[in-house]
Parts: C-alpha cells; structure tokens; sequence
C-alpha cells in the first residue's frame, strides 16, 4: 500500500505523477500521416512497455516505474502527420528500428473515407 495522500494524488479527476519516478528518457512518437486515428495495437504496445522495463520476462525481473508508454491521442482522435500521439519513457538509448516499429502501432486513415465513431458507445443507467 501507498499513503492515502499518494493515492488521492494519482486516482483523482486530474492525477498528479509527482510521487512516481520519472524516465531519464521521453521521446514522442510521431504519426505517420494525417488523418484518423482508427486503432492502436495494444499488444504490441505492451511488448514495447516490456522490452522498456515496465515488466517482468521472468519471475524475479525487476520492474522499472519510471519507464513504458504515454497515449497522448486515443482512438477517434484526429492526427497530423509528425504530431506525437504516444510518448516512450525510457532510461537508455532506443535500441534501432524501435521508435519507427511504433510508429507501426497506430493505424491512421485518411478522414474522407473513414466514418468518425464517437468516444462513448453507449450509456448504461
């Protein structure tokens, strides 16, 4: 457990990351094209989380708090080609192809052909 202060801090409407460690490392994640954000491979994000630290691969692996990724966009969202719609906090040097390997994770289209849905799908009372 954590002082009821931290986890106020962290829970509320608006969290406050003060109490948690923070990367030596942030580079955004640029979108490769302007457009409609329409889908984001979470599991591949998650792979990427990992290989940042942010899990364990084995029983006994230490887990880093202060590294993984930040969404800045969510999907419905609108993008310009370049705008970052991720972040990846990290503590060493991006190993070759990961920041472009990324990028891949989002899937952008073009919005003459793609119908915006809206963020709530449905309200259940």
């Amino acid at each position: 457990g954590v002082p009821p202060i931290v986890a106020q801090s962290l829970c509320g409407d608006v969290p406050d990351y003060r109490y948690l460690p923070r990367a030596k490392y942030v580079t955004p994640v640029p979108a490769h094209a302007t457009g409609l954000l329409t889908d984001v491979d979470s599991m591949s994000l998650a792979i990427k989380s990992l290989e940042l630290g942010a899990g364990r691969k084995k029983v006994g692996d230490p887990v880093n708090h202060a590294v993984g990724i930040v969404l800045l966009k969510v999907v419905g969202e609108r993008v310009r080609e370049g705008e970052a719609w991720a972040e990846l906090h990290h503590e060493e040097s991006l190993p070759f192809g990961f920041l472009e390997s990324t990028m891949r994770s989002a899937t952008i289209q073009n919005t003459h052909h793609f119908r915006q849905v809206p963020l709530i799908a449905a309200k259940i009372i």
